[in-house]
């Protein structure tokens, strides 16, 4: 517990620790801002994306992981795979939208932007 502690509370965090942070920071404002976006176009309703945040959020982060630990050579199959089931579920939660979905193409990425890996 006390590396976890000296990690992860202490008052003054390590750089290394502040730049995990920051980048935490910056994962959640793209996602935000690309809900956002969906919003405005009637794909999800207006509101509270708090729990839609969090729940992309950890997924990312799950991938994150998987592609870190991995020994497969690619996993870009499965991570596209994953992301778009999880954009799939937040989109039928929309009231805004028939059935639900959001039809789109198979190469028309919902919440990625900016450059792959």
């Amino acid at each position: 517990m006390g590396a976890t502690y000296r990690t992860l509370i202490e008052p003054e965090p390590p750089e290394p620790v502040r730049a995990a942070y920051r980048l935490e920071r910056e994962a959640e404002r793209r996602v935000e801002h690309r809900l956002t976006s969906l919003a405005e176009e009637g794909a999800l309703p207006p509101g509270d994306r708090t729990r839609n945040v969090r729940f992309l959020l950890t997924i990312l982060n799950g991938l994150s992981f998987e592609c870190a630990l991995s020994t497969r050579e690619s996993v870009l199959l499965t991570e596209t795979e994953t992301l778009n089931a999880a954009v799939d579920h937040v989109l039928s939660t929309s009231p805004h939208h028939p059935s639900g979905r959001l039809s789109r193409g198979p190469n028309q990425p919902l919440l990625c932007t900016g450059s792959p890996r």
